[in-house]
């Protein structure tokens, strides 16, 4: 088993373009989930921000009421 994983270990060290292609691989996807995060949390500050809006509306109204 040693012997297999130096031989693969020997290979890619003498073709490390597969090595760059897959870590720009890698780095494009983790580049991609990055901006996703972010359009979700701006999504979510969006949201958090009209929540935070309605429930200033709805206390107005309330008071209005008494």
């Amino acid at each position: 088993m040693q012997e297999k994983l130096k031989l693969k270990l020997e290979y890619y060290n003498e073709n490390n373009e597969f090595a760059s292609d897959s870590i720009q691989g890698l780095n494009n996807e983790m580049m991609k989930f990055k901006d996703e995060v972010f359009k979700a949390a701006e999504s979510l500050n969006e949201r958090g921000d009209l929540l935070n809006e309605m429930q200033n509306k709805a206390k107005d109204v309330e008071s209005n009421n008494y």
